[in-house]
């Protein structure tokens, strides 16, 4: 064995430790975020004290679950269809519902008690893998260090353990969403042109899979809340941060491609819906695409109830509500204080990045997070709920604040203010341990109601 050789062999005989470290460190995030959000399961002893939960009860204890595609997308007939169940007023995503309703039927857990214990469960299952798409997008827009410290931040961000306590759409649609978003950083970090890497027409499917899987990813996010929609902006965004990196010759040829993969996850995202969400449309059959009026004016009566055109009882409460309300609320106790304040400074410093620094990169995870916020955040209704799908964003963006801090490299220079970089790191330092040990300290404290 020559010496070149041998060298190669001790190459791969030698231990990764931080490969290592990063599964350890991950497995053990992951284990964290669990035990938060699956303790005490029954939690109100059976009273059934959340009044969306309560009702998703009834409707998943009187809906019988099809097995034929005539039978299920019958919007008429179907005993799946809430509507078919005197639940005609029915404005909530049915895929989480279904998925409940077949998981209860798989496993012996029907009725009234049962299927909201086993939706808890199903809820604190699709927040933890949330958790793990934390990670994945994070590391794949930045890199590992800033996946861990965002799954961690998440996973003790206080907001998506209650809502994980509670058999809602809440923390199904942020699964899917989240799903969404890795694929919208897949397709932005891709290549500008892998056939050209491959020099095969038969590796299309390169091409296209992240296209596909967006487009599904959202369908059922969209299926589980339909605010999720809205998630649809970031593949323009992600596609034209693609197309302005291109060099001025390669732009006209790649224009109409790029319109063609949009339309595809378009498409895509449409027939997961039809799927994911059957009663929206009137059926019988699935290539029947008109809208179920009844759906409809339901969806309607919502947005009515939503923006306080109608003297709804409920909506009263958020008479007279300042503008930063729900800003309050995330930052006080969705977040909680030292998680909200590094989200908040990590988002101005984000904002300056891609201004100032040209990191176009950034873009569609901190334009979209920003769109949504002021969307939700300033509507009539601001419940904390309605902010959830930004919460792993806010943890990305927190966790690249700080690890920018931790690794600066360079001096911060601002008129006659000037800070070393060795003392960048030392805020860096202190600022991880305080936002790290805080956050976790709202989620111990929070957790006592459930002991």
């Amino acid at each position: 064995m020559n010496v070149e050789t041998e060298q190669k062999v001790q190459k791969t005989r030698k231990i990764d430790w931080k490969s290592i470290l990063v599964i350890v460190s991950l497995i053990t995030i992951i284990f964290a975020g669990w035990s938060f959000r699956s303790m005490n399961n029954n939690w109100d002893e059976s009273r059934h004290l959340h009044p969306d939960e309560r009702y998703l009860s009834m409707v998943i204890n009187a809906i019988e679950p099809v097995w034929t595609a005539r039978e299920y997308f019958d919007t008429a007939t179907s005993p799946l269809n809430p509507g078919n169940k005197d639940f005609g007023f029915f404005v909530y995503g049915t895929l989480p519902v279904f998925m409940v309703r077949y998981a209860g039927e798989w496993t012996g857990q029907v009725g009234y008690d049962l299927n909201t214990l086993l939706g808890r469960t199903l809820s604190a299952v699709m927040d933890t893998i949330t958790i793990l798409l934390t990670f994945f997008i994070a590391k794949k827009l930045f890199n590992r260090w800033v996946g861990l410290i965002a799954a961690v931040l998440y996973a003790f961000a206080v907001l998506p353990i209650q809502l994980a306590h509670f058999m809602t759409v809440d923390s199904f649609t942020n699964t899917f969403a989240m799903l969404t978003v890795l694929m919208a950083v897949i397709i932005l970090k891709r290549p500008l042109s892998i056939s050209e890497q491959t020099g095969k027409v038969s590796q299309v499917w390169l091409k296209l899979w992240p296209y596909l899987a967006f487009g599904a990813a959202l369908g059922m996010a969209t299926a589980s809340k339909i605010n999720a929609i809205s998630l649809a902006l970031l593949l323009p965004l992600a596609e034209g941060v693609r197309y302005y990196r291109l060099e001025k010759q390669g732009k006209e040829p790649a224009f109409l491609p790029m319109l063609g993969r949009i339309g595809l996850a378009a498409v895509m995202s449409f027939v997961v819906f039809r799927i994911c969400q059957p009663y929206a449309f009137d059926g019988p059959g699935f290539l029947n695409f008109s809208i179920n009026q009844n759906w409809w004016l339901s969806m309607r009566s919502l947005q009515a109830q939503s923006t306080g055109e109608v003297d709804f009882p409920p909506a009263l409460q958020w008479a007279r509500r300042p503008l930063w309300f729900s800003f309050k609320n995330l930052l006080l106790w969705g977040l909680g204080l030292p998680l909200g304040l590094a989200a908040f400074g990590s988002t101005i410093g984000m904002a300056f990045n891609v201004l100032r620094k040209k990191n176009w990169d950034n873009l569609p995870l901190l334009a979209w997070t920003l769109i949504y916020a002021a969307w939700q955040g300033l509507a009539w209704v601001k419940s904390m709920r309605y902010l959830m799908p930004i919460y792993p964003l806010l943890a990305i963006i927190a966790a690249w604040g700080l690890w920018q801090l931790l690794t600066a490299s360079r001096d911060f220079r601002w008129k006659k203010l000037k800070i070393s970089n060795k003392s960048l790191r030392a805020i860096g330092i202190v600022a991880a341990a305080l936002v790290l040990a805080g956050t976790l300290a709202y989620a111990f404290a929070f957790s006592q109601i459930y002991t």
